[in-house]
């Protein structure tokens, strides 16, 4: 027997089920992790898994793991880190090697876009 249909067994879901969690979880990384799970269950191997979705080996194996350990809380997407911090005011936008495509503002108003190699395009009130 497959051994996903044996975790699911566990924490009372069913192939079903997991399959309307695919299209109702909150995050796109939730419904993926589900799309993951309902795969195994339909018979996939991790090794099919992770090459239809895109994904390493490991990370199949570990939102298995999760999944057997914590059930449906383990598919729970949690950030784990916050967001870019953003610039502070009067900070230039420049980064270091050119900043490729980023808007600088002058005092005028009008704003210079500074593209890679050092090239530099001006544009209106940016």
């Amino acid at each position: 027997m497959n051994d996903m249909l044996v975790m699911l067994g566990r924490w009372q879901l069913d192939v079903n089920q997991v399959r309307d969690q695919v299209y109702r979880a909150p995050t796109p990384r939730e419904r993926e992790r589900w799309h993951a799970l309902w795969l195994l269950a339909r018979g996939w191997s991790a090794e099919q898994v992770a090459e239809a979705l895109g994904r390493d080996l490991r990370t199949i194996a570990d939102w298995t793991a999760d999944f057997q350990q914590r059930g449906p809380a383990g598919v729970t997407f949690e950030q784990s880190g916050s967001s870019p911090p953003r610039p502070q005011p009067g900070a230039t936008s420049r980064t270091e090697g050119g900043g490729a495509g980023r808007p600088e503002r002058s005092r005028s108003g009008v704003g210079q876009l500074e593209l890679e190699g050092g090239t530099a395009v001006r544009a209106g009130a940016l």
